[in-house]
């Protein structure tokens, strides 16, 4: 019961908000990372471009 207590006194709550968006943020740049990786492998199976 302490516990539950402790966690919710507003002094704590920023530390909730900041590893969220951490956590968000890690997310997020992970999957951009991935598809950065996947485009660029994706353009090098492509043919050459023609000139026209």
């Amino acid at each position: 019961m302490r516990l539950a207590v402790q966690l919710a006194d507003p002094d704590y709550g920023w530390a909730y908000v900041i590893v969220g968006w951490t956590l968000t943020a890690a997310v997020l740049a992970a999957y951009f990372g991935r598809l950065v990786v996947r485009i660029r492998r994706a353009e090098r199976t492509l043919p050459p471009e023609t000139e026209q």
